[in-house]
């Protein structure tokens, strides 16, 4: 349950090897930024490691989140579109949300490492398009991409090594408050980008959500309902994440390709995804208990 602590080792040294070796060093605007990278995920670390010990209730674990979340925002102070009272709660607001909706996503073996390692990729090249590549932002997400990739080595079926919330949390909010900024550096073009880097994620949480509550269920208490564990189940955990791998690489791809010449109908189309992918997934059954030792 410590992949989580690999991943972000192999960010850190990472960045520290490009500033060490190749010089590189955040730009002014990106200095708060880092700080608040390094802020957030240090402190989702912590919650993270708690939880996978203690078990918080969802309420002291949404609390946590909320505090370190209002502490990551002050540290960043944002520019346009999230800049004042109401841009920073509604960063805040999303970043609540997306965190949580990766943490979903880690329920399968390989899973949120494929996907994490795609939408970091995508993300990197939408920042560098925006004229950042070299920040603080773009450095961070291509080691991200790396380390995802690193530890898919370990965690695809079978895994041997998992995530746990002390990796999941840290990294999905990597991965959030990069999309956020690269909003603020292009707010048009970027959008269709930011979008499909989290479309595979919401359309998980919306589908869980929607099965869970369906059921007169509490939605924050786990179970089999999720994305991977019917297509593992129908398919097979290698056809799976091959059939989600090139789904997420798709639409990466068509953010990229036709975000910036038309960003409104791409981010669009984009959104589509998420209820149509939730529905097409809602057709599969869920696995019985037990059935299966590659989701969890």
């Amino acid at each position: 349950m410590l992949g989580g602590l690999a991943c972000l080792a192999g960010v850190a040294v990472a960045i520290a090897a490009g500033a060490g070796l190749f010089g590189m060093r955040p730009e002014a605007r990106d200095q708060s930024l880092f700080a608040a990278l390094a802020l957030g995920s240090c402190g989702f670390l912590a919650i993270g490691l708690w939880d996978d010990r203690r078990s918080l209730s969802a309420a002291t674990k949404a609390a946590l989140q909320g505090v370190l979340l209002l502490g990551a925002v002050a540290v960043w102070r944002p520019t346009a579109p999230w800049a004042g009272v109401g841009g920073a709660a509604a960063a805040w607001a999303i970043m609540m949300l997306l965190v949580n909706a990766w943490n979903y996503l880690d329920h399968a073996d390989g899973l949120l490492a494929t996907h994490g390692a795609i939408a970091a990729a995508v993300l990197a090249v939408s920042t560098a398009a925006a004229g950042g590549a070299g920040s603080a932002a773009h450095a961070t997400l291509w080691a991200l991409a790396g380390a995802f990739l690193g530890f898919l080595a370990w965690n695809r079926p079978v895994a041997s090594i998992f995530l746990g919330d002390a990796g999941s949390l840290p990294l999905a909010f990597i991965a959030v408050l990069c999309s956020l900024a690269l909003l603020s550096r292009d707010r048009a073009a970027a959008i269709p980008a930011a979008i499909s880097a989290h479309a595979l994620v919401l359309a998980d949480f919306v589908l869980v959500t929607a099965a869970r509550l369906a059921r007169k269920r509490n939605p924050f208490i786990g179970g089999r309902e999720h994305t991977g564990h019917r297509l593992f189940t129908a398919i097979g955990p290698w056809p799976a994440l091959a059939v989600l791998a090139l789904c997420d690489a798709a639409i990466g791809c068509a953010a990229l390709w036709f975000g910036p010449p038309a960003p409104v109908a791409t981010a669009f189309a984009v959104s589509l995804v998420i209820p149509l992918g939730a529905l097409a997934a809602s057709r599969l059954p869920p696995p019985p208990a037990g059935s299966d030792p590659q989701v969890h």
